[in-house]
């Protein structure tokens, strides 16, 4: 192997290094139009190792001036092939003798609410919306979305309905009710595993409505002071005795499930008046 010749030192020289027709390894004295594979496979150097070790700014391809001046050629043809593929910005010119494009009028494409009750059907035989809405002749879930959304009677059709199915396709729906929350306040004091059994739903459906309305004594004072409330106030809006209510606060009796239900209701409603643009 031929001793490694002393690193460039200065720019002019590491460009003057890839303007011919070769390049030189610095490290063999061979000559090729690319060095940075030979480097790798011949001394087992990167090309960032072989440019660090030289001193050719890291940059700088490794290319002679004829590899640079192909490389540039083809990009140039690759770019005007790809150009040539695109469609103008008007659109495909017309011929000559090509007929005018149609118009067509305006179509309502709304979904109506006889498609509505046509979706609620296959609902109430036991699937979902998004399920109902994928057979065929059925309108998208979008349009029966922005329908339930629009006509207040239809949306009240649909909250009934949904109210009244089993509790499984309710939890598949994504819509667990006030039928629920009762069904389930029945059994409170049974283990989530028993509770979802009696209701035929699954055991991670119990526990996560139980912990979305558990209610501990610094939770119930919290809603307390959100609503406002005076001791015999919350009791009367909770329906209680202020006895109840104050073996509750004070962590002396535990707090029904049903209690969170309807804290939860309370505070929502609150909100939502305080949300309300007011009346004169």
């Amino acid at each position: 192997m031929a001793p490694t010749p002393p690193a460039l030192d200065s720019l002019t020289a590491a460009q003057r290094y890839t303007s011919g027709r070769r390049v030189t390894c610095l490290i063999c004295g061979k000559k090729f139009k690319a060095v940075g594979r030979h480097v790798w496979r011949a001394h087992g150097i990167s090309a960032r190792e072989y440019k660090i070790q030289f001193g050719l700014p890291v940059s700088r391809g490794l290319l002679s001036a004829d590899a640079r001046e192909s490389q540039s050629i083809n990009a140039r043809l690759a770019r005007a092939a790809s150009d040539k593929k695109k469609t103008p910005p008007g659109g495909r010119p017309r011929r000559a003798d090509e007929p005018p494009r149609p118009s067509f009028p305006h179509i309502d494409r709304r979904t109506s609410s006889d498609d509505v009750r046509r979706v609620l059907i296959w609902v109430a035989k036991g699937d979902t919306l998004s399920e109902a809405c994928k057979r065929p002749g059925m309108p998208k879930w979008n349009g029966v979305h922005i329908a339930l959304g629009r006509d207040a009677d239809l949306r009240q059709e649909f909250d009934r309905l949904v109210e009244c199915l089993p509790f499984g396709q309710q939890v598949r729906m994504n819509k667990l009710g006030a039928r629920f929350n009762t069904a389930l306040a029945d059994l409170d004091g049974t283990t989530n595993t028993e509770a979802a059994r009696r209701l035929g739903v699954g055991f991670e459906t119990v526990r996560r409505m139980r912990e979305k309305y558990k209610m501990t004594p610094e939770s119930l004072r919290h809603w307390q002071s959100e609503m406002g409330y005076k001791y015999d106030s919350a009791a009367a809006a909770l329906g209680v005795s202020v006895v109840t209510y104050a073996n509750w606060v004070a962590g002396a009796t535990r707090i029904p499930y049903m209690i969170g239900v309807t804290c939860a209701a309370l505070l929502n409603d609150l909100g939502a008046r305080s949300k309300s643009p007011s009346e004169d």
